[in-house]
């Protein structure tokens, strides 16, 4: 992937939006990719190899358990986010082409999917028979939230929007919410030559909105996928404690 990275400014130079935007987008898809089928083998994984029986009879709390399974689902995602940020950096803010705080708002929107996704991932794991199947179910949520919903999303903005105004004042809060989008906008208001502005967010609750003012949005957006997952996590160890009862 470094290899692939250091292309992008050999062959396109620093110049470029594309040397920044191309790799994002694409390492964006891997991430979430990767978010929605790592996890399926940390729980169904153990249980098809029989080792997962074992650790039931340990008297290792239920909670630490699948906190455990979480993190090393995470532990094994962070060579991508960390590849794509450094490469930000080095190409991107260390030649003055975006601002330094660029490739921390793209990090919080991509990653706060990851944590989201590795902990409904955890959890299917946990209710499915097979990894397959958890795998398979999770890369659906990922696709219907960030595909099918979007286009819903598309289709009901462009059907009512002669009648309903505040369609349209969903539209840009929603972008933030869609890792895609989101690490195109992080760029894209990153790039010292657009001033510091990002015009498609000025008319949110009419605030024009300022660097500060739009890092407080990705740090909102990213605490809400945090708190999501931490919720997901909380309802399987509950589910656990039922599937599998057994005093802390």
């Amino acid at each position: 992937m470094l290899v692939a990275l250091a292309l992008f400014p050999w062959r396109l130079g620093v110049d470029e939006e594309v040397t920044y935007f191309l790799p994002a987008i694409f390492a964006t898809f891997l991430i979430c990719f990767l978010a929605g089928n790592t996890p399926a083998a940390s729980i169904a994984g153990e249980r098809e190899s029989r080792t997962w029986d074992t650790l039931l009879t340990t008297r290792i709390p239920r909670r630490e358990l699948i906190a455990s399974k979480y993190l090393g689902v995470l532990s094994r995602q962070w060579l991508t986010p960390l590849a794509i940020v450094f490469y930000l950096y080095l190409v991107g803010a260390t030649t003055g082409h975006i601002h330094p705080i660029a490739p921390l708002h793209f990090a919080a929107l991509v990653l706060g999917p990851v944590l989201l996704f590795s902990a409904t991932g955890t959890a299917l794991s946990l209710v499915s028979k097979t990894p397959t199947r958890a795998a398979t179910i999770n890369i659906g949520l990922v696709l219907v939230l960030y595909a099918a919903l979007p286009m819903l999303v598309a289709l009901l903005a462009d059907f009512f929007n002669e009648t309903f105004d505040t369609i349209d004042l969903l539209e840009e809060p929603f972008l933030l919410a869609h890792p895609i989008p989101a690490s195109i906008l992080a760029l894209d208001f990153g790039f010292s030559s657009r001033g510091g502005n990002f015009s498609q967010f000025q008319d949110i609750a009419d605030l024009a909105v300022t660097r500060t003012h739009y890092t407080m949005l990705v740090a909102a957006v990213f605490a809400i996928h945090a708190a999501l997952a931490a919720t997901v996590l909380a309802a399987t160890t509950l589910l656990f404690n039922r599937l599998a009862p057994r005093s802390n």
